[in-house]
Order: C-alpha cells, then structure tokens, then sequence
C-alpha cells in the first residue's frame, strides 16, 4: 500500500472513530480522550506524567494495577483535576488515591455484591457500573444502577465531611431569574458544571418549549438529608445534585410500577439527558430503582463512559 493510500485509511479511520465519539454527549474533547489523558509511567519511578502534571504513583502501586485500574485512575484524575495527586499502596496491598491530601480508598480486593456496595463501597466499586449515554437507554436488570453506589470516602474528601464543610463550598445558581435559587458546591467545577447546563437548557427551551415542564419547578439542589428509605447520605447533601420537575418522572419507592416507568424512560426527552451528561451528570432515570427527577455530578463515570465507547472502536 502506498503513502498516499495509507493516508486516506487513516484519515477515514479517524473520522469514524470522531463520529462514534459524537454520538456520546460528553463535554470532553476527542483529542483529550485519545491521546492527552493518559498515565506515562517512567521506569523506575513513583512519579508519572498525566498530561503536563507529574503525580505519584508508586512502584508497588504499578505492581498491584491491572488495566481498568489505570482506566479508572485516568477517569478521576480527567475528571478532578488537581484534586487527585497521587496513588499509593499500603501493607495489605490496597489500592488508595491522595485526593485533597486525603487517603481515599481505591481498592481492597474484596468483593461485593450491589447491596453489599451500596453500604460500603470503595472508589472502585462505585466506577464498577458503566453509565450507558445518550441516545442508548438500555432496560437495567436488578442491581444495575451505575452511580448509585458512591465512595463516600471520595465524596468527603472533595466536598466536605460534614454539613458545616460542604455548606463552606456552596454557590447560588439562579436559572434566568425563573427559579429560586439552586445552592451546589463549586469544588471540582459541580456548581460551573450546572450553570453550563442551565445556559444549554435556556437554548432548548427556546428550540423546543415543550421541554419546560419537564423541568420547571426545579425541586432543588443542596439538602442535608439521607435518602429516603435508607441511612445513606442522599448526593443531595454533598452539593453534587439537582432535581427537576418530580410530576413528571416517577420514584421508585413511590411507584412501583414498571410499565409506567418504560414508558416515561422512553419518553423523557434525550436532548435534555443529554446537555446534562455533555458536563458530567448523569440521571437516575437509567437505574434499576429509577429516580427520574434527579441529575447528579459524577463526572468521572460519564468519562469512563466515552473511553468506553473509543476502546470499542478502535
């Protein structure tokens, strides 16, 4: 094959493995997810290269990582940039992240069940799921619900481990002057995230009216709670998640009822879904206990989510 015919393959090539890539709403650059957010180890080292930031990553570390290891820790570290700063291991041969300064546990080794995860979870577990993206909302079986189990070891060290340190980080984001105001937190770009969302969403609304009362009233932001049935946390409390108008989704220990909520995931509008995703949100009306409502900032699992759809095209 000559120069000239291996080039046209190659730019061919390019542009299909591009249009996949599109198909996803992800607000990340294709360029970034092939080639610039990568871990280069130096032999020899505990430090390594993630783009022009030097991390730490210890030689026992390297040893322990297979490679959805280093996936994930390319995720969190594209995904909080300078909040993650390192990886380690300790005796016991687990698997941790420096994030904040804090030691956060990425893997113990052992393995869980989801109801096991969803009470006690490490950073691993909680990636486990992958998220699907617009336009693909496949029918999730019992247990799938990815995102719905959180390391809060994680959390707390982004946004705070107490009411009174996530309440420090909060913001006021007002849509357009038609809502009262949303507090979420501004650490790891959640709070500049939504309000990305809210000017793409006034540009819908304008496109296509009929999109407002899937989101007016807005039910709200920041709320210091436990979710409802259950003694965990709700995202809720940390900043990280907002609910739009509940009339029209459904909740899964409200309504337990499974045509009604095929018929209102396939309804629910995939533009919406997505402007969301596009700055790393993902939505409760993709797990098996839906929650149509609730959009929450995990931007490492939407991440994850397109490295996905690149590998299977390459």
């Amino acid at each position: 094959m000559n120069s000239s015919i291996r080039l046209i393959c190659y730019i061919v090539c390019c542009f299909f493995i591009l249009s996949k890539l599109s198909m996803a709403a992800v607000n990340y650059s294709d360029l970034e997810i092939l080639v610039q957010h990568r871990i280069v180890f130096q032999e020899g080292s505990d430090i390594a290269l993630f783009g022009d930031k030097q991390i730490l990553f210890t030689q026992d570390a390297q040893i322990l990582c297979d490679d959805n290891a280093i996936l994930d820790f390319e995720c969190l570290l594209a995904s909080y940039p300078g909040v993650i700063t390192g990886i380690i291991t300790d005796e016991e041969k687990r698997l941790w992240l420096i994030v904040n300064g804090h030691k956060v546990l990425y893997d113990d080794g052992k393995k869980r069940i989801y109801s096991e995860a969803l009470l006690n979870s490490t950073v691993k577990d909680s990636m486990a799921q992958l998220y699907p993206l617009e336009p693909s909302r496949p029918i999730p079986d019992v247990g799938i619900a990815p995102g719905r189990v959180r390391s809060y070891a994680l959390l707390e060290a982004i946004y705070g481990n107490s009411r009174e340190e996530v309440e420090k980080q909060l913001v006021g984001i007002r849509f357009k002057k038609r809502e009262k105001i949303c507090f979420f937190s501004h650490s790891a770009k959640a709070a500049q995230s939504l309000k990305d969302v809210f000017t793409q969403l006034d540009t819908l609304l304008d496109k296509d009216p009929q999109v407002y009362e899937y989101i007016f009233p807005l039910s709200g932001g920041f709320a210091w709670r436990v979710i409802a049935g259950e003694k965990r946390l709700s995202p809720h409390s940390y900043g990280i998640a907002i609910d739009l108008h509940p009339k029209k989704g459904i909740y899964w220990r409200l309504v337990k009822d499974r045509e009604k909520y095929l018929q209102i995931q396939k309804e629910y509008p995939s533009e919406l879904v997505g402007i969301f995703e596009q700055r790393g949100f993902i939505w409760g009306g993709k797990w098996y206990e839906y929650d149509f409502m609730h959009f929450e900032y995990r931007p490492e699992l939407i991440y994850k989510a397109k490295r996905s759809i690149h590998n299977n095209v390459m």
